[in-house]
């Protein structure tokens, strides 16, 4: 009786240890700035990729015309890619992952 507890106790130990470590896993994000900067640069990034991972960035200017860049997620799961508007508007952000899933999305205005 008490080898059957201890395995019981010992299964409950590590099933809550699978369920805290599923919980507590990171959703990935990205960010956009609502302004190129002081170069006139966009700089999208993101965080809590798999690392090596691959996003596309889709970009919609305010023509309608649309731009795809991509960027692959760093050792840490991190990723920068860096945008450089040339006409005056609203651009709207999307990130798909690589099984094109939606990540995020903004969008940011550009006074050039």
């Amino acid at each position: 009786m008490i080898r059957s507890n201890y395995r019981l106790g010992a299964l409950l130990v590590v099933s809550m240890f699978l369920v805290a470590s599923t919980a507590m896993a990171a959703t990935a994000w990205i960010a956009v700035p609502s302004a190129p900067d002081a170069s006139n640069k966009v700089t999208i990034s993101g965080g809590e990729f798999t690392p090596a991972s691959s996003v596309a960035i889709h970009i919609v200017k305010p023509d309608g015309e649309k731009i795809v860049q991509f960027a692959t997620a760093n050792a840490d799961g991190n990723f920068t890619s860096e945008f450089q508007p040339v006409t005056s508007g609203s651009y709207q952000v999307k990130v798909l992952d690589s099984n094109g899933s939606e990540i995020g999305s903004g969008d940011f205005i550009s006074t050039k």
